[in-house]
């Protein structure tokens, strides 16, 4: 191994230089336009990811935390209303939530996906029955790329009279059955930081909804309750990345067969991909019975903290949750950018078998 080797968990330079001359197009294009905070170029976008996703009605908000707490509050969730997350919400979320005054409910994960498990939810809306404490809303996180079981939380949720957001924040480009995520609830959220597999240069993020009057409300709420515009230089450069996306995606998937191949032989529980699903490994989490020993490996290679510990800011104290207590414990996460230099990620195999005795 190279000892001079430094593995990088993402690297968003690469996936501008591979759209360089898109992107100059586009930024030379906004610095003539009339208007540098929505405007044309925000529209075309919301247009374009429209068509890509499959949706009437795409709204471009400032941040991908924007974007969850418009979504919630376009989906009927007032201030101090419930709201069910996952055991494993992440700082944005928990975020949303508190700025809509939302409360968060949480619950467990299933073992296999880490998303929101239908069994967990079921209980918990028998218990809430019982004590006239149901949530408004369920907030289904598609885990890293791999999409929650929409079709079992969304039967749950009509059976309640509960309204089903779908976080996407770690989803562009998951599908379920053939149709990709953010076509189901009632309304989600898209993230795109410059880390996502479609990235700006800076903070963005974007609302769709299933539902056609939801749109102005969305569109009100964005520009006149949480003054969170979408500017025109973010719009503009997602567009110009937006028709390469599906094919960095797939070199994602590609990354991720390799590591399944190498990985899953030596004991480690690598990431589940279900039949009917399409994963597009936002990131590459797997689960080891030695983390230290695995966490220290990549920390030798290079890898910081949120390789090391990628659920390490799930706040579970008050969470009945034992599957997402284990996954905290164990997951470890591993480059899967699609950029990706082969010799860096046979590195971190080799690192990983070594460290692990296999």
């Amino acid at each position: 191994m190279n000892p001079n080797l430094c593995v990088k968990l993402a690297d968003r330079l690469a996936a501008l230089n591979e759209n360089k001359g898109e992107v100059r197009q586009a930024i030379a294009r906004v610095l003539e336009a009339p208007a540098l905070v929505l405007g044309p170029e925000v529209d075309a976008f919301e247009a374009a990811f429209a068509r890509w996703l499959g949706v009437n009605t795409a709204v471009g908000v400032a941040s991908g935390t924007d974007a969850l707490a418009l979504a919630l509050r376009a989906a009927g969730v007032e201030p101090g209303a419930r709201v069910v997350v996952d055991a494993l919400a992440g700082p944005a979320p928990l975020a949303a939530l508190v700025r809509i005054g939302a409360i968060p409910v949480r619950v467990d994960v299933e073992p296999e996906t880490l998303t929101l498990a239908p069994q967990a939810l079921k209980a918990l809306l028998a218990g809430g029955e019982r004590s006239q404490a149901m949530p408004r809303a369920v907030l289904a996180t598609h885990r890293d790329g791999h999409p929650a079981d929409l079709a079992a939380l969304g039967a749950l949720c009509a059976g309640h009279g509960l309204a089903l957001v779908e976080d996407c924040t770690d989803a562009v480009g998951a599908a379920l059955d053939g149709r990709r995520v953010g076509c189901t609830g009632l309304t989600a959220a898209f993230c795109f930081g410059p880390e996502r597999s479609l990235g700006a240069l800076g903070r963005a993020g974007l609302v769709t909804s299933t539902s056609p009057e939801i749109e102005a409300s969305l569109r009100h709420m964005r520009d006149q309750v949480f003054d969170c515009p979408l500017d025109a230089l973010q719009a503009a450069v997602l567009r110009a990345q937006l028709r390469s996306v599906d094919g960095a995606i797939l070199r994602r998937q590609s990354i991720a067969l390799r590591y399944d191949t190498a990985l899953a032989p030596l004991g480690i529980i690598v990431p589940t991909e279900r039949s009917n699903a399409t994963h597009a490994y936002c990131r590459y989490v797997i689960r080891v019975s030695q983390p230290q020993a695995a966490r220290a490996a990549l920390t030798a290679l290079g890898l910081g903290a949120e390789a090391c510990a990628p659920f390490g800011d799930a706040d579970l104290s008050d969470a009945n949750a034992p599957v997402a207590r284990q996954a905290v414990a164990q997951a470890v996460a591993l480059p899967v950018y699609p950029q990706l230099p082969a010799d860096h990620q046979r590195a971190v195999i080799t690192a990983l078998a070594t460290a692990l005795g296999r």
